[in-house]
């Protein structure tokens, strides 16, 4: 049997307290002269023993109250948390959490330290030669040495905000057992007895259940003797929390012109809270301030928008203005970067048809947009300050003794990107030639295909893998965008002649049946390091 406190012990003394509490207040027999004295004395000596009796019983449960009380503050135990080692030699492996959330403090202590001071007590049982190995849960694990080598590695522990799960580091530690096997003769391997200490606060963040049966796995594959493991929760049963969950920019790349917004999600566990939440720019003396006011396990998401910011990289603090036993979550920081608006090119024959273009980029204002006519593009190199080139409606693209076509291979084969957006009244054989073919998706028909009148065709998305369908998906998880209420549709536009068909993003469909491209890619046939070629194949003009 062990004790938690036994300094209280002493309290066992008080158990005299009652004794001389009944021998002081014992009462002494008044003796009266009475005619029928011999029936009275009679009486008399029967009251006594039952007054003596009373008395009796009323000291031993005096007696027995104070020997409760005083138990119960020495909180004896029948079964010690720890082997009865004492001085046996053995091997263990010692792993200790470090994450974040094990700087929680009570009374002045955190658990970190908590769990040091019970690994350096547990230390003090084994034999000076035992075989130990310290694990951190956010680092690699020492060599293994002897007791006074692991009290050394223990002492030294920090907090590590990166660590993994406390699982992972498990795995580990099966690891070692199984190369200190390898490593021992016979006769060590078959003597020491071999343990597994774990310190950890319980957090859900600390332990991934989805690896419990892949830890057993490993556990049962290890050679005899068998590896006892004891959890020595160091954690506090109902801890109370105030803690920045997340905070996020988004989106972290931001034109000059548009806000920064960073997200930040609070939670309060515990108990609720009543303080604020600061957002500041590294740099800047000031921070916007938002109210928080939660109940005990709700969560909030508060919205910090940064605009009229420099070009370049920023850094935000967000912090809780009041402190809590949990320190290491009240603060988180984000990155993210201003840049200037992204040059864009759209080559076309009249300036005019690519007004509602060059209109719809404006208004988004993440991209500044050129217009220049074919005859404006004297060489590859005009094309190369440009992230993108847009090809619209140019109605003879191989015109003239160098022809557009040349310059926009070279240009794609340097990386840039190139978006060819067809015209109604196209040269078809500008559009088929070799140069062309050379940087295309796919042949186009002779002629544009016309539907009937009443008759129209839809987009028919097969999935939304592809990089250009990925805020069309946000729109359809959505459910409240018009675009998928009621898909736009096109009664005229060109056919591209047996396409590959991972070259097509989106089909056009009619009267339910995808039959079309409506959206292509070059993939097949696309050289490494060149950039995307992507074809509409309908006219987007305002004719």
């Amino acid at each position: 049997m062990t004790f938690i406190h036994p300094l209280l012990f002493g309290g066992m003394a008080l158990v005299g307290v009652p004794i001389l509490l009944h021998l002081l207040m014992r009462q002494k027999p008044k003796h009266l002269m009475f005619p029928a004295f011999r029936f009275l004395q009679k009486r008399a000596k029967t009251n006594q023993r039952k007054i003596r009796l009373k008395h009796f019983l009323l000291l031993l449960l005096r007696m027995l109250l104070i020997a409760i009380i005083c138990l119960a503050l020495i909180r004896p135990r029948l079964f010690s948390d720890r082997p009865g080692l004492s001085g046996q030699e053995v091997a263990a492996v010692i792993l200790i959490d470090t994450s974040a959330s094990m700087d929680y403090t009570v009374a002045g202590k955190s658990r970190l330290e908590e769990a040091r001071q019970k690994a350096l007590e547990l230390l003090d049982e084994l034999g000076p030669n035992s075989r130990i190995l310290v694990i951190d849960s956010g680092g690699m694990p020492t060599e293994w040495g002897n007791v006074s080598q692991a009290r050394d590695a223990i002492r030294s522990l920090s907090l590590r905000p990166g660590s993994v799960p406390v699982t992972s580091a498990v795995a580990m530690a099966w690891q070692k057992f199984d190369e200190l096997d390898r490593q021992a003769s016979a006769s060590e391997s078959e003597t020491l007895p071999r343990f597994l200490y774990v310190f950890s606060d319980r957090t859900a963040a600390s332990w991934d259940a989805s690896r419990l049966h892949d830890l057993q796995a490993q556990r049962d594959r290890l050679p005899p003797p068998k590896v006892q493991s004891i959890y020595v929760d160091v954690g506090v049963e109902k801890p109370v929390d105030v803690a920045i969950v997340e905070a996020e920019a988004k989106p972290t790349i931001v034109a000059a012109n548009q806000e920064a917004i960073i997200r930040v999600h609070v939670q309060a566990a515990g108990q609720g809270c009543d303080t604020e939440v600061l957002c500041r720019l590294v740099g800047e003396p000031a921070a916007e301030r938002k109210p928080v006011k939660l109940e005990p396990g709700q969560t909030q998401v508060f919205e910090f928008k940064k605009k009229n910011l420099k070009i370049g990289q920023h850094q935000a603090e967000i912090s809780l203005v009041t402190a809590d036993a949990l320190m290491s979550d009240n603060v988180r920081y984000v990155t993210f970067e201003v840049r200037g608006a992204r040059k864009i090119l759209t080559i076309t024959d009249d300036r005019a048809y690519a007004f509602a273009w060059e209109a719809a980029f404006a208004s988004h204002g993440e991209f500044e947009c050129d217009v220049k006519t074919p005859s404006e593009i004297s060489s590859a190199d005009d094309l190369k300050p440009y992230l993108a080139v847009c090809l619209f409606s140019v109605r003879r693209p191989n015109s003239g003794p160098d022809p557009l076509w040349g310059k926009l291979e070279r240009y794609v084969l340097g990386g840039g990107h190139l978006v060819i957006v067809p015209g109604m009244d196209m040269l078809v054989e500008d559009y088929n030639t070799k140069a062309a073919e050379n940087l295309m998706p796919g042949r186009w028909a002779e002629k544009p295909v016309a539907l009937e009148p009443g008759k129209s065709a839809v987009w028919r998305f097969g999935n939304f893998s592809h990089l250009f369908l990925s805020k069309f998906k946000e729109w359809r998880d959505l459910g409240t965008v018009g675009f998928f209420q009621r898909l736009p549709s096109a009664t005229k536009y060109w056919q591209i002649v047996a396409p590959a068909k991972e070259n097509v993003v989106v089909w056009y469909a009619k009267e339910g049946e995808a039959t079309d491209p409506a959206l292509l890619e070059r993939v097949a046939g696309r050289k490494p390091g060149s950039g995307r070629v992507m074809l509409i194949t309908t006219p987007l003009d305002v004719r």
